[in-house]
C-alpha cells in the first residue's frame, strides 16, 4: 500500500499533520479543490470544473492507496486541510524509474511552509520506492512555486509554449522542471 508516515510539525498558527489523504476524507478534498480553483488562476482546472462526486473520489483515493508507487497526501493545519499532494508513476517498466507530481496549497495557508512540508515528504516516500526522477509542470508565471521547486533540486527541462489558454484569451507557457536524485542513472 502506498501510504507515508504521519509527520506532525508545530507552526506559528498550529499544528501541521502531512498524512496519506484516506477514503474518508473525499468531501474534504472536493471542498479543498473546488476553493482552490477560485483562489489563483496557476492551476490546471477553472472553478466549476471539478465534476467529480464524492463517491468518484473517494475511488480515486481508495485507488491511489492500492497503488505502490502512488501517493495522495494531505496537510492539515488544526485539522482543516490546506494543502495537497498527488504523485504516480507510469507502469510501464522503462519509465517505472520516475515519477511527476502535482500540488495546491489554500491561499489561507500560504507563507506557512506547507508547500515545502508536502514536497520533503515526497521526496522521502519516492527515495524510499526507489524512484530516481521526479517531474512536474508548473505555470511560467507561478514564481513562488518555482522557486520552492528549484529550493529542492528541480531544474528547467523545457518551457511547453502557450501551454494554457485563459478564459481571457491569454496564453500561459508551463515549464516542465525535473529532480534527479543523485547517483541515479549517471
Amino acid at each position: 500500500m502506498a501510504r507515508i508516515k504521519s509527520v506532525k510539525v508545530s507552526l506559528s498558527h498550529g499544528e501541521l499533520e502531512i498524512s496519506s489523504i484516506q477514503p474518508g476524507e473525499a468531501k474534504d478534498v472536493l471542498e479543498f479543490l473546488e476553493t482552490i480553483t477560485g483562489e489563483t488562476d496557476y492551476l490546471i482546472r477553472e472553478p466549476g470544473e471539478l465534476n467529480l462526486s464524492e463517491k468518484e473520489q473517494k475511488e480515486f483515493i481508495e485507488n491511489q492507496l492500492k497503488e505502490e508507487r502512488s501517493i495522495f497526501i494531505g496537510a492539515r493545519v488544526n485539522d482543516q486541510l490546506a494543502g495537497t499532494l498527488s504523485f504516480s508513476s507510469p507502469p510501464h517498466q522503462r519509465y517505472s524509474h520516475r515519477g511527476s507530481f502535482g500540488m495546491a496549497v489554500s491561499r489561507r495557508f500560504w507563507n506557512y511552509g506547507i508547500g515545502s512540508h508536502l514536497v520533503r515528504a515526497m521526496i522521502k516516500w519516492a527515495e524510499s520506492k526507489g524512484i530516481e526522477k521526479i517531474s512536474l509542470e508548473v505555470d511560467a508565471e507561478n514564481h513562488r512555486a518555482i522557486k520552492l521547486y528549484r529550493k529542492f533540486g528541480f531544474e528547467l527541462e523545457g518551457i511547453l509554449k502557450r501551454s494554457k489558454k485563459m478564459l481571457s484569451g491569454e496564453y500561459r507557457d508551463e515549464l516542465i522542471m525535473a529532480r534527479i536524485f543523485p547517483g541515479k542513472g549517471e
